[in-house]
């Protein structure tokens, strides 16, 4: 009894996306044995071209049937791209004793054919910012894409962020003579140069406006107290600190309570 001859074969397998089918597989005979006649991946369907596109990252079974009929196997590893990574931090803060600040973030992962755009369409590895606002990163390979986004603010002589605080309710008949008014707060190190508040009721009227921030809203519309009620405001300032000058704008809503 004679056998017909082997066939052996090796498997060249090309990365995938994590997230889409993108690898491929070329499988090529060794010369000296049987010759192949048909290639397939579930020893059903077969094709005579040795190589099989798009392909999902994982373990693939080969076979390879050759000229006698005889089926020959072998297993393979498609393997997965890294995942593109990019960091930003939520919130950078211009220091005091600066003008600027430059954002790069951190980059990772599969970076092949790696694209950026900035929000303000720069392309590069990092951007410089002069002022407050948000921004946003978004990044791409042939995979797909992430976008990051992120806000920068202005620090004051301490370091930390530059900090309004306008409270979300208040009492008019409150003990503490400080909860009785409504109010924005700013940071002890600013200086405020301009301010106005309006606030409205939930149908559009005007019930209070200022540019005096010591006179806070005590909770009357005209001569007449309101009840409890949620009531919508608006407030701009002009700032100045680390001898800059600052816009703010800022609203929000705010509760009386009876």
């Amino acid at each position: 009894m004679t056998a017909w001859p082997g066939l052996e074969f090796e498997l060249y397998p090309e990365t995938s996306c994590s997230n889409s089918p993108t690898g491929s597989l070329s499988i090529a005979v060794v010369p000296g044995g049987s010759l192949p006649t048909g290639y397939s991946l579930d020893n059903s369907t077969y094709q005579s071209n040795p190589n099989f596109a798009p392909l999902a990252a994982g373990t693939q079974l080969v076979f390879v049937r050759d000229e006698h009929g005889c089926v020959f196997e072998k297993t393979v590893e498609i393997p997965a791209t890294p995942e593109l990574e990019i960091a930003l931090p939520n919130v950078i803060v211009i220091p005091c004793d600066s003008t600027q600040i430059t954002l790069q973030p951190s980059i990772g992962g599969d970076t092949t054919g790696l694209q950026l755009l900035w929000w303000n369409g720069a392309q590069s590895p990092s951007v410089t910012v002069t002022t407050a606002g948000p921004v946003w990163i978004e990044a791409s390979n042939e995979c797909g894409s992430l976008r990051r986004e992120a806000a920068v603010a202005w620090a004051d002589a301490a370091g930390d962020t530059v900090l309004v605080y306008v409270p979300n309710s208040f009492s008019p008949l409150a003990a503490l003579t400080e909860n009785t008014m409504f109010r924005p707060f700013f940071g002890a190190t600013l200086s405020l140069l301009d301010y106005r508040m309006e606030v409205y009721d939930r149908w559009g009227n005007m019930v209070y406006e200022t540019e005096t921030l010591e006179q806070g809203w005590l909770g009357n519309f005209s001569t007449k107290q309101t009840g409890t009620d949620v009531f919508v405001w608006q407030m701009w300032a002009r700032v100045s600190f680390c001898g800059r000058e600052i816009e703010l704008y800022k609203n929000g809503d705010v509760t009386v309570v009876r």
